[in-house]
């Protein structure tokens, strides 16, 4: 039975593993209860959307074999409305195994790993009706599913029930919480890190053709040897087991709905929204501005955009020493920028975004408790900065004529890039002294900038997706 829980229960799991089995079992119980009384009642319909959990199969996951095998619980991360599926990835680190047992070249397609889930874990953790309804899936492997800046062969397509997520799914599907997973007491027991997560195998190479992807503690991807005992490379400074976290495509049954309350937005995609002097001409009046979708928040239906381009040239604060909080760039960008280039109409579909105080550096709440505030438009962080951009070539952006006017210096290495790029602000100053602010370089490496000093801005928003999906370009 494939059981579905509502996207608030993902509240509950937050103080280690005793006292999540205990909820898990809760909740598979009474939502079990209440499945059986709507199909009783011969109502029964629901829609699925990603950020929804459902429990479906059962693994060892208390490392107490008396008491059988505990039931999986699974985050919806994206969906299928045509076909009516939904794609779910283990809300925890089920399992510690090496991706290959010899230390040789392997890719995806020839791993241990690959071989593991499609054969033992499938037929350990689901019953032959369950296997039915998981789809035999088509897996890209090639290079747009890895790092760019990586030139590893990600090998062949393959054909899996049961697989690891790419490098680009991890990065467009999953974000700063989400990419951060506990392991189970099982997985714990084998010496999967527990604190404050642990780390996970994607299947994407990493750097070398001798290493694979793999999501750390702190949500940034790094790469790891694939070796025999499943230890991340040396460099690194990490010498604990790594997690498997198995994703699929589970074909959803009678009654339930896949539903994209994205309206088809994606990653990627480029939408115009607001107005904003760019061609520095006032002849014309303002040109729209155009975003690019940096995340896609499926659960909420909004999505994160950055402008593509840099929009303007402003000081972080007028004077030395000042946090993002109390910055003039954040006042200015919330006042005079928000009036200037967004209607009141459009003003009520931006969405205010809660920022983190300490060294304003992660964009997730769960682990840290300082003082949050809220922006309707705001900068990125240099984690956030790491995060949502694969490599230096997609962080790198051009300004327009105006910023251009203001007296953004715009740097040509058309060598490597197609149009004049420059240097941009971000609002933490993590790595650097405090007088000076992170920046993002012309040739997309990281960099500080005098806090008084002007950098070239480059803002982004939380939208509403049904307000803006119709303004995909």
């Amino acid at each position: 039975m494939v059981i579905f829980t509502k996207p608030f229960i993902v509240f509950i799991y937050r103080k280690g593993w005793n006292v999540m089995k205990k909820k898990i079992v809760i909740v598979f119980l009474l939502t079990a209860m209440i499945y059986i009384m709507a199909l009783t009642a011969g109502n029964c319909e629901e829609y699925i959307t990603p950020g929804s959990h459902l429990v479906f199969g059962t693994y060892e996951q208390d490392d107490d074999d008396s008491n059988g095998q505990e039931p999986i619980l699974w985050n919806v991360i994206d969906v299928d409305v045509e076909h009516n599926r939904a794609f779910i990835i283990s809300a925890y680190a089920l399992d510690v195994q090496p991706y290959n047992t010899e230390p040789i070249f392997v890719t995806w397609e020839t791993s241990d790993l690959r071989k593991w889930l499609n054969h033992d874990f499938i037929d350990t953790a689901f019953c032959p009706a369950e296997r039915e309804m998981i789809e035999l899936t088509a897996v890209e492997n090639g290079q747009s599913q890895g790092n760019k800046k990586w030139t590893a062969n990600g090998g062949n397509e393959t054909e899996d029930r049961v697989y690891l997520l790419s490098y680009y799914e991890a990065m467009s599907l999953l974000d700063m919480d989400t990419s951060k997973c506990l392991p189970t007491q099982y997985a714990s027991n084998k010496g999967a890190k527990n604190d404050p997560a642990c780390y996970w195998w994607l299947r994407s190479p990493g750097s070398e053709q001798s290493s694979a992807a793999i999501m750390m503690d702190d949500g940034i991807i790094r790469s790891g040897a694939v070796n025999y005992d499943g230890q991340p490379h040396e460099n690194l400074r990490f010498y604990m087991a790594i997690g498997v976290r198995p994703c699929l495509w589970i074909n959803l049954p009678d009654g339930m709905h896949a539903f994209d309350s994205l309206y088809g937005l994606k990653k990627n995609d480029e939408l115009t929204f607001g107005r904003y002097e760019q061609d520095n001409s006032s002849l014309d009046g303002l040109e729209p501005i155009e975003w690019v979708v940096l995340f896609a928040n499926r659960t909420e239906g909004k999505v994160l955009l950055i402008s593509k381009y840099l929009l303007d040239y402003q000081p972080f604060n007028q004077k030395e020493c000042s946090t993002w909080e109390d910055s003039s760039v954040r006042q200015w960008l919330n006042a005079e920028f928000l009036n200037t280039a967004f209607t009141a109409t459009e003003q009520q579909v931006i969405l205010p975004s809660t920022e983190i105080s300490k060294n304003n550096s992660i964009i997730s709440l769960a682990d840290y408790n300082h003082a949050q505030f809220e922006s309707m438009v705001w900068l990125l962080s240099i984690e956030e900065a790491k995060h949502f951009f694969n490599n230096d070539l997609d962080r790198s952006c051009s300004p327009t004529n105006y910023a251009i006017a203001q007296g953004v210096y715009a740097a040509k290495y058309l060598e490597i890039y197609d149009e004049p790029t420059a240097w941009w602000m971000l609002r933490s100053n993590r790595y650097w002294s405090e007088e000076n602010v992170d920046c993002v370089t012309s040739l997309g490496s990281f960099s500080n900038g005098n806090m008084t000093e002007r950098i070239a801005i480059r803002p982004c928003i939380w939208v509403e997706a049904k307000a803006v999906y119709e303004n995909k370009r």
